[in-house]
């Protein structure tokens, strides 16, 4: 469980299998670089989930939201789901 004071929530951060952590960084590489913006929004989508009834908090149709949200409470989650 993580609390997010700048959201007035908390979350639940569940892990990820070694498969999906492979497929983030696959989906989050352009060429032999690694986008961090997309890596953190990629991380928070697959990892943060509302602790009242256990389903994903975010889509894939909110990359763009969660990237246009404060850096560092996506960089707080991500870090903590990796």
């Amino acid at each position: 469980m993580v609390e997010v004071p700048e959201w007035d929530v908390t979350v639940e951060i569940r892990s990820m299998t070694a498969m999906e952590r492979a497929k983030l960084g696959e989906g989050a590489s352009k060429g032999d670089k690694t986008d961090v913006g997309l890596m953190y929004a990629m991380t928070v989508i697959a990892t943060v989930y509302d602790p009242t009834t256990g389903l994903p908090v975010f889509t894939d149709q909110d990359r763009e939201a969660i990237l246009s949200k404060n850096g560092a409470v996506i960089e707080r989650l991500a870090t903590k789901a990796l």
